[in-house]
């Protein structure tokens, strides 16, 4: 077998086998901790800037779409994760201590990165076109004074 053939056979390979982890697992583990992330997200944000966990709907969608990075999507999860346990007095804090907890986790190299994602994807979900959920009616570009880029689309995702 020839140098490049080999590599081209273990390439198509890994990535094959990669593709093809199932989702489950992670999204079962996505939901075990979303009321943390929830909460968080409340404490982040006012509460006028989503309702009925739409945000938090929108980066689950997000992070499970085919298209989205598994590494990050892990990274996401993960992050949660060891917040929850490295933390687990804040669901039942006050929004003081909440801060205190989440200034905590901030100062840690892993805690920063990953609050930093969140912020990306929560920014994302209350920036985005209305069809993706976490922006009804444009409000949020209505609080800013500003209009999405438009044509607006029409269907939420173009494949997946």
């Amino acid at each position: 077998m020839h140098r490049r053939t080999f590599l081209t056979w273990c390439g198509v390979t890994s990535v094959t086998l990669y593709a093809s982890v199932p989702l489950l697992p992670l999204q079962r583990r996505f939901d075990s901790v979303a009321p943390v992330l929830s909460m968080m997200l409340r404490h982040m944000y006012p509460p006028a800037a989503f309702g009925d966990n739409a945000l938090l709907g929108f980066m689950r969608d997000t992070i499970f779409h085919p298209s989205y990075d598994r590494d990050i999507r892990l990274f996401v999860i993960e992050g949660a994760e060891t917040f929850r346990r490295d933390y687990p007095l804040f669901e039942h804090a006050s929004p003081e201590e909440k801060e205190r907890l989440l200034r905590a986790y901030e100062a840690t190299r892993y805690g920063a990165a990953w609050l930093s994602r969140i912020t990306v994807l929560a920014l994302e979900g209350l920036l985005a076109a209305p069809i993706y959920g976490a922006n009804p009616d444009g409000c949020h570009w209505k609080m800013l004074h500003t209009e999405g880029g438009l044509p607006l689309p029409a269907t939420r995702y173009i494949w997946g």
